[in-house]
């Protein structure tokens, strides 16, 4: 009966045991599942607060990315005028011929416009001579006039 007594002790004792390590084992789960939960929740407001910066870092991305492509719609604008006045002065040229010729020309057009003055200063003189002569005549006239209406 001691032997059963003693065996039925050590089955208590070890049933407490068992009892206590499964307690502490479903205490460790709760522990564990919980640990689980915070990291899935931890990971989880990580990935969000990852994807609103990644939102916001894209978000800045694209406004640079208009701004960059109204820069690049703006220079190619600047481009086609450029290339449009260079067009444009390449015509002219094109038009007036070599520089050395159009030296020419303004040297016939100079020498063209020195003659014009002298033959107006010519001209001009002479018309003032003209007008001399006319007005002298003139008085002549109007001298021979009273003296012989006074005769």
């Amino acid at each position: 009966m001691s032997t059963r007594a003693g065996e039925k002790a050590t089955l208590s004792t070890l049933e407490k045991k068992f009892a206590d390590e499964r307690k502490q084992k479903t205490e460790f789960q709760i522990k564990l599942e919980t640990e689980r939960k915070t990291k899935k929740e931890a990971a989880s407001a990580e990935r969000a607060a990852q994807q609103s910066q990644t939102r916001s870092e894209v978000s800045k991305l694209d406004a640079e990315i208009k701004t960059l492509r109204a820069e690049l719609q703006s220079s190619r604008e600047r481009c086609q005028m450029a290339e449009q006045d260079a067009y444009m002065l390449r015509n002219r040229v094109e038009q007036c011929g070599d520089p050395e010729v159009l030296q020419a020309r303004l040297d016939h057009v100079k020498e063209k416009n020195r003659q014009i003055e002298n033959s107006l200063s010519s001209e001009t003189k002479l018309k003032m001579d003209l007008f001399s002569a006319l007005g002298e005549a003139k008085r002549e006239i109007s001298i021979k006039t009273c003296k012989f209406g006074h005769q």
